[in-house]
């Protein structure tokens, strides 16, 4: 499997102690003008499903939790998409200037709301702790190395505009505001791009259905359940941290209010017993938090190895 691996997600090791699986109401939108891409929903092509399932997990399209696609995928009624919105209206394009694929229409998108509860292993004497994120991932089909992602550190299902401030969030060690990035790793140039402006949300977050157990992955033995998300990324600002490929800065405005698929994890590890109906997570996850918490819960150390500033996109390593 592999990670996106900028300084604060590479693991992304998140949760929160309540457990409420009931759709919850919308938070009422402010006024926007048109977005420049919209999500819209439309029946699967043969083979298509199979195609996406395979597609995140050979590449690892949702970081570390790209082994949900096994469990969720198979869920999701229909295929959404990324198009660039009628209402918009493009601005002129400089004289001269030349710009390399950025996001973009028929680019891929989920949610992920991750509620994860853990402690350290027995007899270490640390106190438990658990935290909650809502992420949005994308990739882009026609290059496996390139994908983003934006999160936020919040114990809320939907939320108003937040601004994304990579930096406060990494000083935060992943415990309030939001962050993100993009990475695209390519032998020629590893390039990656940080969130530090613009802002998003998460207007409705809901009809999640039944658990399954995760049967793979860092989370192996959790729970997982597919619902739909919906949202907007308002003029979120990415400048080149490093490598070469075009654009410098990336502005990225996606109006996802017409909902796209996402996934809700809970994964209690030991010694936390988990509700009724809820299983343990056993994966290799728990090495990562037992070392975070030796080490004061840093985000640095959430993986293996710990990750490098302009690290981008590599293995996370095995299952």
């Amino acid at each position: 499997m592999r990670s996106l691996r900028s300084p604060l997600l590479p693991a992304m090791l998140i949760g929160v102690a309540t457990l409420s699986c009931v759709s919850e109401p919308a938070t009422a939108p402010s006024a926007d003008p048109p977005a420049q891409f919209i999500s819209v929903k439309r029946a699967w092509r043969p083979g298509e499903r199979d195609s996406v399932l395979q597609f995140i997990l050979a590449t690892g399209a949702w970081g570390e939790y790209s082994d949900l696609a096994a469990e969720t995928v198979p869920q999701w009624d229909s295929a959404v998409d990324v198009i660039v919105n009628p209402a918009w209206n493009p601005p002129a394009p400089a004289s001269g200037v030349e710009r390399a694929p950025a996001f973009q229409a028929t680019w891929g998108t989920a949610g992920i709301d991750l509620r994860i509860v853990y402690d350290t292993m027995p007899g270490l004497p640390i106190q438990r702790d658990s935290l909650n994120w809502k992420l949005l991932f994308w990739w882009n089909p026609a290059d496996s190395t390139w994908k983003g992602y934006v999160v936020d550190a919040t114990t809320a299902a939907t939320f108003a505009y937040v601004t994304l401030n990579t930096t406060n969030f990494n000083a935060s060690n992943g415990k309030s505001g939001a962050g993100g990035g993009e990475a695209r790793q390519r032998a020629d140039s590893a390039t990656y791009w940080e969130a530090n402006g613009g802002q998003w949300r998460v207007t409705s977050n809901g009809n999640y259905g039944g658990l399954s157990v995760i049967a793979s992955g860092p989370f192996k033995g959790g729970n997982v359940q597919t619902g739909l998300m919906g949202g907007r990324l308002q003029a979120v600002t990415m400048p080149r941290i490093s490598g070469t490929t075009l654009p410098a800065t990336q502005n990225i405005t996606f109006d996802f209010s017409g909902g796209i698929y996402s996934q809700r994890m809970f994964c209690y590890f030991t010694p936390i017993t988990p509700p009724s109906g809820y299983s343990s997570c056993t994966g290799s996850a728990i090495a990562g938090l037992v070392a975070a918490a030796r080490a004061g819960r840093a985000m640095t150390t959430l993986s293996a190895g710990g990750p490098a500033r302009n690290a981008a996109l590599v293995p996370a390593g095995g299952r």
